[in-house]
């Protein structure tokens, strides 16, 4: 049954210009360290998984640390050790941001919510209202057929990854199937989630999206060759 959702503490509109502000900043500071990429450098690019950002961990660990003298010469342990200290910076901000990005949706759609209901119940009114008002009812049958008209259902929306690609899919819609369509594993996760929640999707096989994935990163762990993949869209 719809309901409308409590909104206990709703920003100010002195809060939101502090929010923009900071935003402002960090946007800022996001142009100045930006990277475009070539085409060479995309097609070059390694998608680093979760074993592989496991196997950096353990090289470090393990034999950079332990046992210096096998690092090649062109590589300055500092520096590399700055590297990776500067990876995890970076991903402490990313999983920060993306944490923020899931709480204002979740600010979002709860505002939605109740505007909806709101407006079911606006409509439903004006509806019982426009027997008596023929400029209301006109109204009403012409919103009637633009939001409440039946539309057929979409169909899948095929996609291609090449080899090792990673691919960030927005507005995919959730419990229902995403099919590998090539011979490649793929593996899916939702934007922000964790990382555990990871799942693989051998090759010719489908599995059900997850109640809440409406953006999906698709990772194509074939070194070789490209992938495809179909998904139902909003």
């Amino acid at each position: 049954m719809p309901q409308i959702i409590p909104v206990l503490v709703p920003f100010t509109a002195a809060e939101f210009t502090l929010i923009d502000t900071h935003q402002a900043a960090i946007q800022a500071l996001l142009d100045t360290a930006r990277i475009t990429l070539t085409k060479s450098q995309m097609k070059s690019s390694i998608s680093v998984s979760t074993v592989r950002g496991a196997q950096i961990k353990d090289v470090n660990t393990d034999i950079v640390q332990s046992f210096t003298y096998a690092v090649p010469s062109s590589i300055v342990v500092a520096t590399f050790e700055s590297d990776l200290a500067y990876i995890e910076s970076l991903k402490k901000r990313e999983a920060i941001a993306a944490t923020q990005a899931s709480l204002f949706g979740t600010l979002v759609g709860v505002g939605e919510n109740n505007a909806i209901v709101s407006v079911n119940l606006i409509f439903n009114n004006a509806k019982l209202l426009g027997g008596a008002d023929k400029n209301l009812l006109a109204v009403v049958v012409a919103l009637g057929l633009k939001y409440y008209t039946k539309t057929k259902p979409k169909k899948p929306v095929d996609f291609t990854i090449v080899a090792l690609g990673k691919m960030t899919v927005a507005d995919v819609k959730p419990l229902t199937p995403f099919v590998n369509t090539d011979k490649t594993v793929l593996t899916i996760l939702n934007v922000g989630g964790d990382v555990d929640n990871t799942l693989t999707v051998n090759p010719f096989e489908a599995v059900q999206l997850p109640k809440g994935w409406n953006n999906i990163i698709v990772n194509n762990l074939s070194g070789t060759s490209g992938g495809g993949f179909s998904a139902k869209m909003k």
